[in-house]
This record gives C-alpha cells, structure tokens and sequence, in this order.
C-alpha cells in the first residue's frame, strides 16, 4: 500500500483498546487515526477523520455494534467496518456482514489473525474464519443442517437489542429512551421475545435477560490483551 490505513477503533474496554492500538502500531502499514469508547464517540471520530476502516466491538454502552454498523455504512459508506467481539461467530457473524460489516473476527484470535483480518477488509475482501465460511457452504448445499447454537438466533437485532438492555437492569421507559422508541414499541419487542424464547411472563423475560447478560459480561471479565481476549 503506497499510503498507511487509517484505523478507527471503537472499544469500551480500556485495556482492549490500548492493546489493539498498539498491535496496530506493529504494521508500517496501519495508523490509529482514534479510539472511542462507545458509539456516540466513534461516529464523531468518523465525522472528524478521513478513516479506512473501523475495528468495531459489538457490546457498547450506549448502543448494540450491529445498529452502529448500519449508521456507520449509511453515513460513510466507503469505510469498511471489521467487527473484534467476544460474541460467537456462529451467533452474530451473519448478522454483522447482513448489516454491512466486511469481516468477524473474535477476540480470542491471536494478534497475527487480528492484522490478517484488517489486511483482508481493508483490501476489499470479506474475513469470516475458515470453519464459518465451511459450516455456511455445507448449509447452503444442504448437506448439513445450519448450526443453531442458542435460542437467541431466532431474535431480530432489535430485539437482541432490547434484551440486552432489559438484562442490564432497565425498564421499559428506559429502554425506550435508550433506543428513541415508544414504550409502546419497546413492549410489542418483549412480547416478541417472549414468545420466540417460549418465556411465559416478564419475570421469566427478566430473569432469563439477566442471566444472558451476566454471562456476557463474564466472559469479557478476562479481556484484556487481544491474545487472551
């Protein structure tokens, strides 16, 4: 490349965030143009630098990755967007390239895959890992069934969205707030999400939503380089 990539990096984990900046000043090749803890942040870095791509978390405080990455592709859609989550790629791989990611990579990935991976985005390509890529290729010639890890899969993002919020100990009326809705919009989302999870009342909703967001939480509890993460 005849000039260096300049990399956005939108990361609420202060440590995830000092690690991969510094695995990127590793490449010649990459720059760090800013880092921004939480979306709100990160779409005014876009508005302010000229970036190539953005190295994108999916769990932020003030909204869900896979909403960022369709604002971010709607306000700037030359930039390509590589999502470096926690989250299994079998759950939210799909979801993120359907909504304009170019690429999925998980935070246990070794900082080699990391640099591989934005090399490849940036490049114009598409990076999934190699088992992902096969288990969709077996699934769409039929000759496996698609791999249905969690009740979560039948959700719409939105609804992810909302019961990621209800599991962090918000109401309704703050969810709504949260994601500019009606309360109104935000209860047709729980009754959606009930009946998709077979939850048969809202104290089933809460306690399952609490319980799936304390799992997340525990398994970001050890992140903190991008070779452990």
């Amino acid at each position: 490349m005849s000039t260096t990539t300049k990399i956005v990096v939108i990361e609420d984990h202060d440590m995830m965030r000092f690690g991969l900046t510094q695995l990127i000043r590793t490449d010649s090749a990459l720059t760090v143009a800013g880092t921004a803890g939480n979306g709100m942040q990160g779409l005014g870095l876009l508005r302010q630098n000229t970036t190539d791509l953005v190295l994108l978390d999916l769990t932020l405080p003030d909204c869900h990755g896979l909403s960022l990455i369709r604002q971010i592709k709607q306000r700037f859609s030359k930039i390509r967007i590589l999502v470096l989550s926690m989250h299994d790629e079998f759950r939210y791989a799909e979801r993120a390239l359907a909504a304009g990611a170019s690429g999925y990579i998980t935070k246990t990935s070794s900082p080699e895959k990391v640099l591989e991976a934005i090399h490849k985005v940036v490049s114009g390509g598409i990076y999934v890992s190699e088992e992902f890529k096969e288990r969709m290729l077996e699934s769409s010639n039929g000759t496996r069934c698609r791999p249905s890890q969690s009740p979560l899969e039948l959700l719409s993002n939105r609804e992810l969205e909302v019961l990621r919020l209800i599991g962090s100990g918000l109401g309704s009326s703050e969810v709504a707030m949260q994601l500019q809705r009606s309360i109104k919009t935000v209860e047709a989302h729980r009754e959606n999400i009930k009946r998709k999870l077979s939850l048969r009342n809202s104290t089933e909703l809460v306690r399952y939503a609490v319980c799936w967001y304390e799992e997340e939480l525990g398994a970001m509890s050890g992140i903190g380089q991008p070779t452990t993460a």
